[in-house]
């Protein structure tokens, strides 16, 4: 009796070192490359969790890419005609806005919002959602998602 106790002890002890060994791997090898969890408490003002959004708004979403055309070439988010649309500063950028203005003056009417995304530095997603919040015929709210497309991309949502 005595020795399977023994062998039960030192069992408990193996699977508790391998699991701190585990731990320790991921935190150090795994983890630095993770997104962390978005907190909307910890948001500034305009900025919406991906979780957030799905949840309240689901489908009703207009989706605003406003990342530089070589990022929106590498990969893109791919929906219905009319669902999302690339949007950035530059010369071409009186022409993407005349494709997404009709729809996203629409989405208000539609109880939809426009999400702005970019990479996770936010200032060209923060740009271009300052500039649609500027338009006063524009009703629905507009949001910056935060982390943007490194959270989308994680999430394996509208990705190809």
């Amino acid at each position: 009796m005595r020795d399977t106790f023994g062998q039960f002890v030192a069992l408990c002890f193996l699977i508790l070192a391998a699991s701190l060994g585990l731990w320790y791997a991921d935190s150090l090898f795994f983890a630095p490359g993770r997104t962390p969890p978005c907190r909307e408490q910890n948001l500034p003002e305009g900025r919406v969790c991906l979780e957030t959004a799905l949840e309240q708004w689901g489908e009703k979403i207009v989706w605003i890419d406003a990342r530089d055309q070589s990022s929106y070439e590498r990969g893109h988010i791919t929906l219905a005609p009319g669902r999302s649309f690339p949007l950035r500063r530059g010369p071409e950028y009186e022409e993407l806005l005349d494709q997404a203005l009709e729809r996203m003056l629409d989405a208000g009417s539609r109880g939809e919002c426009v999400i702005v995304f970019s990479g996770r530095e936010h200032s060209a997603a923060e740009e271009i959602a300052q500039a649609l919040r500027d338009l006063e015929m524009l009703a629905a709210p507009v949001y910056v998602l935060e982390d943007g497309w490194e959270r989308l991309k994680e999430s394996r949502f509208l990705v190809p």
